[in-house]
């Protein structure tokens, strides 16, 4: 869950902050890799992020094939209200 309010990240400076990463999942949605592409140039924010990315190593489902993906994690979407 994440503790930062939008108001805060609004207010901190944190708005722009993103890190991009590179998963690798297994059909049996396993996670076999994962690279940190783009840091945020905040060490706390990508340490935090690579924590969530290990300790969420198992998908709920199973994939229909290996699967890579890219993603973007902005600290200013995910603290959105509504989220």
């Amino acid at each position: 869950q994440l503790a930062l309010s939008h108001y805060l990240v609004e207010q901190g400076g944190l708005a722009n902050v993103e890190a991009k990463a590179k998963m690798g999942y297994a059909a049996d949605g396993r996670l076999k890799s994962f690279r940190i592409e783009s840091p945020s140039g905040k060490q706390q924010y990508d340490d935090s992020l690579k924590k969530a990315i290990i300790k969420s190593q198992q998908l709920p489902q199973p994939l229909p094939k290996d699967l890579e993906l890219v993603v973007i994690f902005n600290l200013k979407e995910m603290a959105a209200p509504g989220r």
